[in-house]
């Protein structure tokens, strides 16, 4: 990974004070709401590949997998989904499986 590219996952230091102007707010909430809206949508990329629905075509089963991942209410079900399809999708994978290992399954 290049130097200049930030690593999300460490959190920024705690601000002394709040912002000042409810734009400010309502900008970073903005982007978090995206940035989360980001990983659903993989995720339900994900869920839609271990069930076995290719990405191609209008009659592929690919959009009722997607809808189904969104059709979850809680996010915790929703790992749940995606994980119960991985078990099934690596069943037969055997354990040194390159995409297993690095998936830690």
């Amino acid at each position: 990974m290049p130097a200049e590219q930030t690593k999300l996952w460490i959190m920024a230091p705690r601000a002394d004070q709040g912002a000042k102007m409810e734009d400010e707010i309502y900008a970073a909430v903005g982007a978090a709401l995206s940035a989360w809206e980001g990983v659903e949508e993989g995720l339900a990329e994900i869920f839609a590949l271990f069930v076995g629905a290719p990405e191609a075509g209008p009659a592929s089963g690919h959009e009722p997998a997607i809808r189904a991942y969104g059709a979850v209410n809680s996010f915790s079900s929703s790992l749940d989904m995606v994980s119960a399809a991985a078990d099934c999708f690596f069943y037969r994978a055997s354990d040194d499986d390159e995409t297993r290992k690095r998936l830690g399954i």
